[in-house]
């Protein structure tokens, strides 16, 4: 599938309000998810897990290898539909020009985001849940917390370039940051 196909692919989607069958090439499985807003590189969608919100998920198109749109008479869909397709559309505030203005529009909302790396899993930033402290031309330097709930003293400085998803808004993140 040409670039190009991709992006109209979600670009439609995004349109008629469907949902997105998205396959990475960096892993096997498929995740679901409604397109929001799109940009040339990137897109943010809102992701389905087990028929509710999964909070908001930012993508290259570049990354994509496979991409469909489900609609009414898909099964998966109609679900979705009849549990409740509104709260998919709530559109957040962040520029998704390019990973520089993700960064900058999320640290205006002083959340708690998490970056992947999954490129490359060996990497010490592969996966990185926290706070944004700075952001730059060419990346963002984060403050992590463990999965104990324990802030780290070690900044984490990510290269643009290396990015492979930002994910926020998500239960793991909300529920989280209630006990940090």
């Amino acid at each position: 599938m040409k670039r190009s196909e991709r992006i109209e692919v979600v670009n439609n989607a995004l349109k008629n309000k469907e949902l997105c069958r998205v396959g990475y090439r960096y892993n096997d499985y498929l995740k679901y998810m409604f397109p929001l807003l799109t940009s040339e590189k990137l897109f943010l969608a809102s992701r389905e897990s087990d028929f509710s919100f999964g909070g908001y998920h930012i993508g290259k198109f570049s990354d994509i290898c496979t991409v469909d749109s489900r609609k009414s008479g898909d099964k998966l869909y109609d679900i979705i539909k009849a549990e409740g397709i509104s709260k998919y559309f709530n559109v957040p505030d962040v520029d998704v020009t390019d990973w520089k203005s993700v960064f900058e529009s999320l640290q205006k909302c002083d959340g708690y985001i998490i970056v992947k790396c999954e490129w490359d899993y060996d990497t010490e930033y592969c996966f990185i849940m926290g706070k944004i402290i700075k952001v730059t031309s060419r990346k963002v330097v984060m403050k992590n917390f463990t999965s104990d709930g324990e802030w780290e003293e070690e900044l984490y400085h990510i290269p643009f370039g290396k990015i492979t998803t930002v994910e926020f808004g998500c239960s793991y993140c909300n529920v989280f940051s209630k006990y940090i």
